[in-house]
């Protein structure tokens, strides 16, 4: 794998019920490039995604992350958890705590890191907040930070997700499925 791959899928297989949902997959993703994957309804794209982002085990080949194997014929490897904090996924579903503050669902992203005290106390560094804020600025909801997720039009919480993908220092982030539909 070149040095250069942000992301390298090989023979990448997966059914479901023995049903081919992936066949043979091949793709090459340079650092810095950006790739749209286009298809029908139920034709792959999303499950592409979930492999690529670690969350769903292939039946056979291999997919890496910036030159580490993430998986091999259905098997995860064990720096997985290092490899997905490098991938930020922006989901259809926003998946934003409607309760939480808008700066507190982009700092949500900060909580597999965190030791398990802070994480359940959501106890959050001052340079975190700042990052956080700084996040909301540059996908323009910085005046919303306060507010509770819930106020927010569709257009915004689609940015939240967005933000966090920068908060966590995510070097390749992907979105499954219309990410421009509400903005």
């Amino acid at each position: 794998m070149s040095k250069h791959k942000a992301i390298e899928v090989k023979n990448l297989d997966k059914s479901f019920k023995g049903k081919p949902a992936l066949a043979q997959i091949n793709i090459n993703i340079e650092v810095g490039e950006m790739v749209s994957i286009v298809g029908a309804s139920g034709s792959g794209k999303s499950t592409l995604l979930r492999h690529i982002n670690g969350l769903e085990k292939g039946d056979r080949g291999q997919v890496f992350v910036f030159g580490t194997a993430l998986q091999t014929d259905g098997k995860f490897h064990s720096h997985i958890r290092k490899l997905r904090c490098q991938i930020g996924c922006i989901f259809q579903q926003f998946n934003l705590v409607k309760r939480l503050t808008v700066i507190e669902n982009v700092l949500v992203g900060n909580l597999a890191r965190m030791s398990l005290v802070n994480s359940a106390l959501r106890l959050f560094t001052k340079e975190e907040k700042i990052q956080a804020l700084s996040a909301l600025e540059r996908v323009g909801i910085l005046d919303q930070a306060y507010k509770r997720a819930s106020q927010l039009s569709g257009g915004q919480q689609q940015r939240v997700p967005i933000a966090r993908c920068l908060v966590q220092g995510a070097r390749a982030c992907h979105q499954l499925n219309r990410l421009t539909l509400n903005v």
